[in-house]
């Protein structure tokens, strides 16, 4: 019997085994918050102030991370949220109000609301919503994240310390060390549990990484500041007594870019801590906010370097802000900010150079970083290996692969911040050093950029800016309007941060009628770094910049140059305190000198002067002085100043300037022979301008050959007319060959309603070749903007008459387009061609000194377009003599060679009267023309 009941209960154990084994019992998954990223409205009055958004989305963040103990997710930082993700949706209205709503995922009710008002909140001030905001985090946002069925996990109540190690990570200032030392402090709150040390270290860490990632084009820095003000807010709420608590919030406020809160927030510090030691971290922030620039050269390590690094940007001259990236990166080679900073700065030379050095540095940097991160994800191992990474194009797609690896790696990562975080900073890297280098070869070198894009094509296309970036930097010139809208319309809306708005820009100055993304104001957050980007991108706003600048950043030197600048007449008071404040700067003496040139004139050249001798090798200050020697008429001290820097080291192409200055002054004095050799010189250099100097002083020496030489160059270079403008107007040279050139470059190219020079230059070449019909065909299919079909109508009504036929369409067509242009042109234009109506018809004939007179109501170039027409219709109309004096009376007597199509028409036609251009150049002006006739009491004009 007991035989059997213990048969049955084995057999009751091992069919217990066995059903455990079939059905085994399913681990918990762990909690995860996965949140969506702002969708930023694109339309209508609106308060964009993407900070003051993210310090709500992070606050619920830290809310599910250290008040829960859950495992959290952020879109804006790159991290998986493909599964489930929660909506936060934030309406700022005004400032003083602010709603935001929880939805869960798929649910279109919000689960949470809640409405933040400040009767008497003074505008922009962030503080109030920070403080509330904060308080939240560790109260009612913990609530709503239970209330949506989020349990967490009971966190440890002891203190963690920041271990020894993890300091020179966290002041490395690199942004894989400081995301290596965010991420260790993460895992010891959460293992050991919270401490003012680690909350600080924190704060302190997240400002940093968000300093080092301002240039992106997404508000990834945002996040990071955001995260760095409310650990800051929660170190001083959780700890009051901690000194280390109330240090940290000025340090952060000033990195975030709140110069003149931080400032305040440390002198109630030092007051209520008076016998608390400063860091030396705080000590050079203070120098920093109130950029002490004689303090800040004394901090030779990393951090004082890099602060006063920042305090130079946009108020240093280049140099200046050259020399100070480069102590930079002589501490920490990998310091991106500061390859991106140095490659928008100097001459061609300097930025070939810096644009180049990033990438190189990346390259040979990117493994050694990786591997100090311990433990790392298992695949990266293999591309990790130096024989593997490689160069040029295949090194391109190792990289990407690494970072495709950390987005991967990131979705089954359980700690903070995941490996995705990394990976889209590495991605933002790299596509931002391709950018500048892009930016470079395109509009500064102007040279193709089509090889570089290719062999960087696997990060650029894989970056959601990735196509905005090829029509922006490649196709600018050329973008169809629906092509650049779908462009705009496949940018995540997360995206639309204020580094944008030179694209915006470019935008709206090109496209005047669209409506896209409204009023566009992406630069509402008022800290500093964005209020003088705000300035210097968006002048017509700026009163409001500069009010965002002053609020946020009171002792910024931006504030006086910019004022200096705009607002001229409002700054008198303010100019013995700023001369003693910032009299070292370049930049300001430069905006100082320029004010006195209105306001006090004698004292305008003692600024220059000054300038000049506290830096001789600063090329800013010497040029300023030398135009100011040259305003004066002091000719021979302008000369000498200039000479005088060709003695320093050349930055860029500051020489070149230089040199082809004097040649200009020496061709004006008809010195060709000693202008031509200085020219050359600065021809060396291959720049455009440069080249097109020599050219111009090699023709009026009579040397043809090497004039064509040089414009060659650099039509072939920089895919100009020059060289078939040469070529028509001289006779000399390779027509056959300029032709050609000219016909590759320049006729494919659609025409739009900014390419108005383009259009000029097309009318002129088939008026040169006498392509009557082509003419016609191309002037049919221009755009119908009317400053367009104005020169169409007048160049169609000469093709007419030069072929016997009438020109009266054309000419009474004019006046209807004359509706929208310049009143001042529209006066000239209008009766010069009812003028020629009326000679043409017999009724009147047209007098030449009174349409001169007309003429010379204008602008420079509108008399000269205008004059043109005048100057044709007489040789059409068989009063050859008259055209040609007014032809020479177009000449140029200032030792200039035509770089337009108009000009080059002129030369032609004087060559092909018989008249010597280069004697008629050199002879006195033509006597003056006769007083026009006196107009009768009826008669309209």
């Amino acid at each position: 019997m007991k035989a059997c009941i213990c048969l049955l209960l084995a057999c009751s154990v091992i069919s217990g085994v066995c059903v455990s084994a079939e059905e085994p019992t399913k681990e918990k998954k762990p909690e995860v918050f996965r949140l969506k990223g702002l969708e930023m409205p694109t339309k209508g009055n609106f308060c964009t102030a993407l900070l003051l958004r993210e310090l709500q989305r992070q606050a619920f963040l830290i809310a599910a991370r250290d008040g829960l103990g859950i495992q959290t997710r952020d879109e804006i930082l790159g991290e998986d949220c493909a599964e489930n993700p929660y909506k936060l949706e934030i309406s700022l209205p005004q400032w003083h109000n602010c709603t935001l709503k929880l939805f869960q995922p798929g649910k279109a009710e919000n689960i949470y609301a809640k409405d933040y008002k400040f009767e008497k909140l003074p505008i922009y001030d962030y503080f109030p919503y920070l403080e509330k905001i904060e308080e939240a985090s560790r109260t009612e946002y913990i609530d709503a994240l239970k209330s949506a069925g989020f349990s967490g996990i009971d966190l440890p109540k002891g203190e963690g310390k920041n271990p020894e190690w993890l300091l020179s990570y966290a002041d490395s200032l690199e942004q894989s060390c400081l995301f290596l030392a965010l991420r260790k402090l993460h895992e010891i709150c959460r293992r050991d549990g919270e401490s003012a040390e680690i909350i600080c270290q924190l704060a302190r860490s997240y400002a940093d990484l968000g300093s080092t990632t301002t240039y992106y084009w997404n508000p990834m820095p945002k996040a990071f500041y955001a995260r760095a003000m409310l650990y800051a807010q929660r170190g001083i709420r959780l700890y009051p007594e901690s000194v280390e608590a109330r240090q940290t919030m000025p340090y952060v406020l000033g990195m975030v870019g709140f110069q003149g809160a931080a400032l305040k927030r440390l002198a109630q510090c030092k007051k209520d801590f008076p016998e608390a030691e400063i860091p030396s971290w705080l000590q050079q922030l203070e120098s920093y906010c109130k950029y002490d620039y004689v303090a800040l050269r004394q901090f030779d390590d990393l951090r004082g370097r890099y602060l006063y690094m920042l305090s130079g940007e946009f108020c240093l001259a280049d140099k200046e802000q050259i020399a100070s990236c480069e102590k930079v990166l002589e501490k920490l080679p990998d310091c991106y900010r500061a390859h991106i900073f140095s490659g928008g700065l100097g001459g061609v030379s300097h930025r070939h150079r810096s644009t180049v050095i990033g990438t190189e540095v990346l390259r040979g940097m990117l493994r050694s970083r990786l591997q100090k991160a311990r433990v790392l994800p298992e695949k990266l191992n293999g591309l990790l290996d130096a024989s593997v990474l490689g160069r040029g194009e295949i090194e391109t797609k190792n990289r990407i692969g690494i970072i495709n690896i950390l987005y991967e790696a990131g979705k089954d990562d359980e700690k903070e911040l995941t490996w995705s975080c990394l990976g889209r900073m590495l991605h933002e890297i790299s596509f931002h050093l391709i950018k500048k280098r892009v930016e470079f070869m395109a509009h500064v070198w102007s040279v193709d950029v089509d090889d570089y894009l290719q062999e960087n094509m696997p990060v650029i296309e894989t970056h959601p800016m990735g196509n905005f970036l090829c029509a922006y930097l490649k196709k600018y010139k050329t973008a169809d309007i629906e092509e650049t809208r779908k462009l705009c319309d496949a940018i995540p809306t997360a995206y639309l941060e204020n580094r944008l708005s030179p694209l915006l820009w470019w935008l709206r100055r090109n496209y005047p009628k669209t409506d896209y993304w409204g009023t566009a104001n992406l630069a509402d957050d008022v800290i500093s770094y964005d209020s003088v980007y705000y300035l210097s991108i968006w002048k017509s706003k700026a009163r409001h910049g500069f009010d965002l600048l002053r609020r946020a950043d009171p002792h910024n030197p931006y504030l006086a140059i910019f004022a200096l600048r705009y607002y001229p007449e409002k700054v008198k008071n303010f100019l013995p305190q700023w001369e003693k404040e910032l009299g070292q700067l370049t930049e300001f003496n430069r905006r100082l000198g320029i004010y006195y040139q209105k306001y006090s004139p004698e004292k305008a050249l003692a600024v220059f002067e000054k300038t000049y001798r506290q830096d001789p090798a600063d090329y800013t200050g010497c040029y300023a002085l030398a135009k100011e020697y040259k305003r004066l008429g002091k000719m021979q001290e302008w000369r000498q100043t200039l000479e005088s820097y060709l003695q320093q080291d050349d930055n860029g192409l500051q020489h070149a300037t230089i040199r082809c200055d004097i040649a200009r002054y020496l061709m004006e004095q008809k010195k060709y022979q000693e202008a031509l050799p200085i020219a050359e010189r600065a021809a060396q250099t291959w720049a455009g301008w440069a080249m097109s100097h020599a050219s111009n002083a090699a023709e009026f020496c009579g040397d043809f050959a090497k004039a064509e030489l040089w414009i060659r160059r650099e039509a072939e270079r920089y895919d100009t007319d020059s060289w078939y403008l040469f070529c028509t107007r001289t006779g000399k040279g390779d027509l056959a060959a300029a032709k050609k050139n000219y016909e590759e470059t320049f006729l494919p190219e659609k025409l739009t309603k900014k390419n108005f020079g383009r259009l000029l230059s097309n009318i002129a070449y088939y008026l040169m070749e006498n392509q009557a019909d082509k003419l016609e065909e191309y002037c049919r299919n221009a755009p119908a903007e009317d400053y367009l079909q104005l020169p169409i109508q007048l160049f169609l009504a000469e093709i007419a008459l030069a072929g016997g036929k009438d020109p009266l369409p054309y000419w009474n067509k004019v006046p209807g387009l004359l509706k929208g242009n310049n009143k001042e042109y529209s006066a000239i234009i209008g009766p010069l061609c009812e003028m020629f109506r009326k000679d043409f018809t017999a009724a009147e004939p047209l007098d030449v000194p009174t349409a001169f007179a007309l003429i010379g109501v204008g602008n420079e170039w509108r008399k000269r377009y205008s004059l043109y027409h005048l100057a044709r219709f007489l040789e059409l109309r068989g009063r050859k003599d008259e055209a040609i004096d007014l032809y020479q009376r177009f000449l140029p007597r200032d030792g200039d060679i035509p770089d337009d199509a108009y000009e080059s028409l002129v030369w032609r036609r004087l060559r092909e009267n018989g008249v010597d251009i280069y004697k008629a150049i050199t002879a006195e002006k033509p006597a003056p023309l006769p007083e026009p006739k006196k107009a009768d009491p009826g008669d309209v004009f």
